[in-house]
Parts: structure tokens; C-alpha cells; sequence
């Protein structure tokens, strides 16, 4: 089963970094440099073809790319540059340096360095605007949330939470990494379906955007319990989860709206979500229209940046970074 995930979010706080949790315990860690376009992801992508158990971590904001590859779980590749700028901690021991801008020519990127700027500024000026919008879902959450945690019958919830995880032995690690299975990016909305291939799977309705509270409850007692997990957090929320995996058990739980899938209604009193359902329809509705907004901008941004991944391309001497590649995968793999 092929591993992908995300390890980045765009989300209501802006850009949410989450390398250092995902990678931070590795044996050895390799940051790449290098600017758009010089062909970080496929450097990831042929070292990973050489290893065994591979995890791959895509872009947040291009699906089709690749940020980082965790090998035998020990050994990480990370993309180092902006805006998952990795602070070094132990540089020469723990971490060492793959830097792809040995292979560009510096007087042709100088040459270009007015476009370069140009259109750089043109790509953030895209994401403050996307992050805007992002911004206001998240406003316009905090004063929704309220109101639903009132209507929430959260014996009944904390009653469900245990009953999907009774039978479960703790594997007495309590080990917790991270996974994001989702992303908003330059092309749109993105999901990996990576925890729908565990061998048990559970499937929980989000069409109230209420999935969240029984992950929260079904993390409270994985982690009570020390049962080792796997979490994704939302991308638009990072201190919300839509999907899990017991990593031991091979068991997960996903946001899914298929027709197995366990209802959040039941965990609500009726007469109060009578009361709140216009508002709550209002305010998903706002939320939907503000995420396209955002999602309209990240899509500008793309012209922008694949541009500047083609000046940088331009400026590379391609057939010497693919001859670094393999003495690299020689040197690693031996």
C-alpha cells in the first residue's frame, strides 16, 4: 500500500508547517535548497524509487509535487525551502545539506532577476488574499462553533467513542505522528485515500462539518490509553482531525459521506439544531463561497509560480543534478 500524505496545510491561520513533528525524529535527515523548478520533487521521487518502505509527502500547494519522503521510517528527505523553511538543529550530524543551486548558471537567473521579482511578488500578493478568505472561514466558524457545542450531547458522543474503540490493546508506545490526507492548493482541492486503505475501516459523516468532535473524543482516549496513532488535521483547521489510523491495529476512522457512515446527527438534540439549522445551512454556505474565493487565488498564484519554475529550469544544467542523483542514491543506498 503506497503511503501519501501531506505535512503542510493553507488553512484559516495562514500556512501551517507541520515538518518538524513529521520529520523531527528521524535518524538522518536530508534538506534539499534550491529554487522552483530545479527539480527538487523528482530528486525525492528517484531516491525514493531506490529505498524500501517509502512515505511520501506531497506539496499542500501542488498535489503533484513532492515535499519530503520518509525512508524505512528512519531516514527523511525534505524539500528545505520557503515556506517550510527547516531550522536546522544539529547541521552536519543530524541533518545535512543537498543543494540543488550547484546546477543552475547565476548569470542567467541575474539576467532574469526582474522577471524573478516581478512575479514573485505577484505569487505572495495570491496567497495573502487566498489566506484572507481562509481567514474569514475561520471568523465565521468560531461563531458557529459555539452554538453547536450547546446542542451537543456529549455523554452520547464520549458513549460512541468508546464503543469504537472497545477491543482495542494498547500497544503501550502512544506514539502519535502525523498525516494530513487533504489539502487546498494552486490546483484545487486535493485528498490522499491512504487511511481508507487500513485493513478495518470506519467511515463518519461531515456534511454538518461536525466530524471533527468524535475524532477529538477518539483521540482523547487513544491518547489516554497510549494506543499509537496516526492523525490528520483538517487543512482548514489545524487543531481539528478528519481522519485516524491505530497504527498497530491496522484499524482507521475517515470523513466519508458514503452510505455505511456514522451520522454526527445523533450526537445533537433536536430541538436545539431546529433552532440552529438556518444558521448553520447560512454560514456553511458563506464558508463554501469563501473557500472557492480562496481557492480562485491560489489558482493565480500557480501562473505566477510555474513561471518562475521555468526561469529557474531554464538556468539549470539538468544532466549533472541527474548525475548528483545517482551518486547520491549510490552513496545512500550503496
Amino acid at each position: 500500500m503506497e503511503k501519501r500524505y501531506f505535512a503542510s496545510a493553507n488553512g484559516s491561520e495562514g500556512f501551517v508547517n507541520y515538518f518538524p513533528k513529521v520529520f523531527g525524529a528521524c535518524r538522518r535527515l536530508y534538506v534539499i535548497l534550491g529554487g522552483p523548478g530545479t527539480g527538487k520533487s523528482r530528486f525525492l521521487r528517484e531516491v525514493a524509487a531506490k529505498g524500501g518502505e517509502v512515505e511520501y509527502y506531497h506539496c499542500s500547494s501542488d498535489a503533484a509535487s513532492l515535499d519530503g519522503v520518509l525512508l524505512d521510517g528512519e531516514i527523511g528527505l525534505i524539500d528545505g525551502t520557503a515556506p517550510h523553511v527547516w531550522r536546522f538543529t544539529s547541521i552536519g550530524t543530524f541533518e545535512q545539506v543537498v543543494d540543488l543551486g550547484a546546477f543552475w548558471d547565476p548569470r542567467l537567473l541575474a539576467a532574469n532577476r526582474a522577471d524573478i521579482d516581478a512575479l514573485s511578488a505577484a505569487k505572495r500578493a495570491c496567497y495573502d488574499e487566498a489566506y484572507a478568505y481562509l481567514r474569514a472561514i475561520g471568523e465565521a466558524e468560531r461563531g458557529i462553533t459555539e452554538r453547536l457545542l450547546d446542542a451537543l450531547d456529549r455523554e452520547k458522543l464520549r458513549r460512541a467513542a468508546s464503543r469504537l474503540l472497545r477491543g482495542v490493546v494498547a500497544d503501550g508506545k502512544g506514539a502519535r505522528k502525523i498525516g494530513l490526507c487533504a489539502a487546498l492548493g494552486m490546483r484545487g482541492e486535493a485528498h490522499f485515500d491512504t487511511y481508507e486503505q487500513a485493513k478495518t475501516t470506519t467511515a463518519i459523516s461531515d456534511g454538518m462539518g461536525t466530524a471533527w468532535l468524535l475524532f477529538h473524543e477518539l483521540d482523547a482516549i487513544c491518547r489516554a490509553r497510549g494506543i499509537s496513532t496516526r492523525v490528520s488535521p483538517t487543512p482548514l483547521f489545524a487543531e481539528r482531525l478528519d481522519a485516524m489510523e491505530l497504527t498497530e491495529q491496522g484499524i482507521s476512522f475517515f470523513v466519508s459521506e458514503s452510505e455505511d457512515a456514522i451520522s454526527m446527527k445523533k450526537f445533537f438534540r433536536a430541538d436545539k439544531m431546529r433552532a440552529l439549522r438556518p444558521a448553520l445551512r447560512a454560514t456553511r454556505a458563506t464558508q463554501e463561497r469563501l473557500k472557492d474565493l480562496a481557492l480562485e487565488a491560489l489558482s493565480r498564484a500557480a501562473t505566477a509560480h510555474f513561471a518562475l519554475e521555468d526561469i529557474y529550469a531554464a538556468a539549470m544544467d539538468f544532466t549533472a543534478k541527474e548525475q548528483f542523483t545517482a551518486e547520491f542514491c549510490q552513496k545512500l543506498f550503496g
